[in-house]
C-alpha cells in the first residue's frame, strides 16, 4: 500500500494523540495500582513530573484538581449537613429562652413622614431560610405577648410585648411538632421549614412544607390549643394531592421555597391559607388542584374551598373585615410582584392569571434548561406571561413591581393619618437591592374603596423583613429582620 502525505500526516497525528494520552496516564495517574503505567509513574524523577504539569499536560492536571476538589466539596457538604442536623436536635431538645438585646435604634426620613427603627437581636437562633438570612422566623401579636417561631418550628413567646426595654426574653414552649417531620431535609435545607403562625380565640395554626410521600411535598397545617407550658398539635390540614420533585407533569420544575404558607383569619368561623405553586405550573389553573391558589378552611369541619387561583407564590395575605376584601401579595417571576385586591371573596373563584399572564419573564437559566431538556417550547405554551391580565380574561393586580422587590407579607394599618378618610397597607419585601425596593415597607396609600392608589412611599429598612404585624395600643410595627436575625420595631415620630 502507497502512502501518501496525507496518510503519512494522518498517521503521525493518532500517533502523537495515542502518545499524549498514555503519558498523560502516567504523569496524571493517582497511584492506581496494578497498572503497568502506574509503576512508571512511581520510579519518574518528581522534576521531571512537575515540569511537564506545568507545561505539556498542564490543562488535564489542572481538570483533575478541579475534579478532586469538587469531590472534596461535596464530601465536606454531606459532613456539614449531618453535623447541622445533630447539633439543631440537640439545641431544640435543650433550648429554654432566646435572648434579644439593643443592637441599634436611628430616624427613618421618607418624603412625607419620619419613623423611629429599634432592632433587637437574637443571641441563640441560626437557621436562615435563605442564603442571605441569619434566621427566619414569624411573628403574631396576641393577647399582649409576641409569638416567634422560626424556620424549623422552635415556638416561644415574649410576655408583654408592649412594655419591653434594651433587652427581653423569648421564653421557649415545647412543642410535638417535630412528630409531623419525615423529612430529613427539613432541618438542614433553606427550601423546607414553617411558613407562618397564626392564633386566635386561644388556639394555633402552623402552616409547613409537608413530605407526604417519597420526593413530593405539598403545605399543611397542624392545629393546637394554645398552652404555655407544651403544645400538641395535630393535623388540621393535610391535603391527599403533592408535586414530586421531578414531575414530568411539571416540567421538571419545582421549588419547594414556592409553597405560600400565610395563614390569616376568615368570616364565618374560617382561615384562609395561601398554597403556592412549587412552580408547577400546570396544576395553578385547575380547579381540582390546591396548588397556586388561596382556599377558606372551617375551623369546625376543615373543608376547603378556593376563594382564587392564578397565584405562583402568594407570600403576603390579609384580611380586611370590614371591607370584606382580601389582600394578597405574590412573587413573580424575573420581575412581576404583584399586590392584589381580591373583593366580594367567597362569592365567584377569582383568577389572576398566572402562569399565563405576568408582568415578569421567566429566568435566563429557566430557558436554557428547558432549551438543554427540549421542553422550551411546552414551556412557553403553558407559560406564554403575557403582559396583560385583562385583555386573557384575569384580574389585574393592583400594583406590581418589576424589577422584583421579593415581596412578602402585607398589613393594613387603621388610623394612620386620622384627618384621612383612606386605606394604608405596609407591605415588606425581601431581595437585595435596596435602590430597587428591596429590604423596605412599601406603604401603599389607597383610596376609601380600595380602588385606586393615591401615594406610594418606601421606607428604607436595609434588612429582608420575613414578616410584619401592626399594634394598633401603641402604633407599632413589628418586623423581623432575617438579615441580622433581629426583631424591629418601627414607630411614627
Amino acid at each position: 500500500m502507497k502512502l501518501t502525505k496525507k496518510k503519512i500526516f494522518l498517521l503521525i497525528f493518532a500517533f502523537s494523540i495515542l502518545i499524549y494520552f498514555f503519558a498523560s496516564k502516567v504523569i496524571l495517574t493517582d497511584n492506581k495500582k496494578g497498572i503497568w503505567f502506574d509503576k512508571i509513574h512511581q520510579n519518574m524523577p518528581e522534576s521531571v513530573k512537575k515540569f511537564l504539569k506545568k507545561t505539556v499536560f498542564i490543562i488535564p492536571d489542572l481538570k483533575r484538581k478541579l475534579k478532586n476538589e469538587k469531590k472534596k466539596v461535596a464530601e465536606l457538604k454531606a459532613l456539614n449537613q449531618k453535623y447541622k442536623e445533630i447539633y439543631l436536635e440537640n439545641f431544640y431538645e435543650n433550648i429554654d429562652s432566646i435572648n434579644f438585646n439593643l443592637m441599634s435604634e436611628n430616624s427613618i426620613q421618607t418624603n412625607s413622614n419620619k419613623f423611629n427603627l429599634k432592632k433587637f437581636q437574637n443571641d441563640s437562633l441560626m437557621v436562615g431560610k435563605n442564603k442571605e438570612a441569619q434566621t427566619s422566623a414569624y411573628i403574631e401579636f396576641y393577647d399582649g405577648n409576641l409569638f416567634l417561631i422560626d424556620g424549623n418550628g422552635l415556638f416561644s413567646y415574649i410576655e408583654n410585648f408592649n412594655e419591653i426595654n434594651d433587652s427581653f426574653k423569648s421564653k421557649v414552649i415545647k412543642t410535638n411538632f417535630k412528630d409531623f417531620l419525615n423529612n430529613k431535609e427539613f432541618f438542614s435545607s433553606y427550601k423546607y421549614g414553617v411558613k407562618d403562625i397564626y392564633i386566635d380565640d386561644n388556639k394555633i395554626f402552623l402552616s409547613f412544607t409537608n413530605k407526604q410521600k417519597q420526593d413530593c411535598y405539598n403545605t399543611a397545617v397542624l392545629f393546637g390549643e394554645l398552652n404555655y407550658n407544651y403544645i400538641n398539635f395535630e393535623k388540621f390540614f393535610y391535603p391527599n394531592e403533592c408535586i414530586a420533585r421531578n414531575s414530568e407533569i411539571c416540567l421538571f420544575d419545582f421549588n419547594a421555597h414556592a409553597s405560600g404558607g400565610r395563614i390569616v383569619g376568615f368570616k364565618d368561623n374560617k382561615i384562609l391559607l395561601s398554597v403556592g405553586s412549587y412552580l408547577c405550573k400546570e396544576m395553578v389553573q385547575k380547579n381540582k388542584s390546591i396548588f397556586g391558589k388561596i382556599i377558606s378552611i372551617d375551623i369546625e369541619n376543615k373543608k376547603y374551598s378556593i376563594i382564587s387561583k392564578g397565584h405562583r407564590n402568594p407570600q403576603g395575605l390579609y384580611y380586611d373585615f370590614e371591607d370584606n376584601i382580601i389582600i394578597s401579595t405574590e412573587h413573580g417571576p424575573y420581575g412581576g410582584d404583584e399586590i392584589n385586591i381580591i373583593s366580594e371573596p367567597g362569592n365567584k373563584i377569582k383568577n389572576y392569571g398566572w402562569p399565563i399572564s405576568s408582568y415578569g419573564e421567566h429566568y435566563s437559566t429557566t430557558i436554557e434548561r428547558h432549551k438543554a431538556k427540549g421542553t422550551l417550547d411546552k414551556l412557553l405554551e403553558i407559560s406564554p406571561l403575557h403582559k396583560s391580565h385583562k385583555k386573557y380574561g384575569f384580574e389585574e393586580p393592583i400594583k406590581y413591581f418589576s424589577p422584583s422587590i421579593g415581596i412578602s407579607e402585607v398589613i393594613k394599618v387603621k388610623d394612620f393619618e386620622e384627618s384621612v378618610p383612606t386605606n394604608d397597607y405596609f407591605a415588606t419585601s425581601m431581595g437585595r437591592d435596596l435602590f430597587e425596593g428591596d429590604l423596605s415597607i412599601h406603604h401603599i396609600k389607597m383610596d376609601k374603596k380600595n380602588s385606586k392608589i393615591l401615594n406610594h412611599e418606601i421606607i428604607p429598612i436595609g434588612e429582608r423583613i420575613r414578616d410584619i404585624k401592626f399594634i394598633k395600643e401603641t402604633k407599632s410595627i413589628i418586623l423581623f429582620l432575617e438579615t441580622s436575625g433581629s426583631i424591629g420595631v418601627l414607630k411614627f415620630n
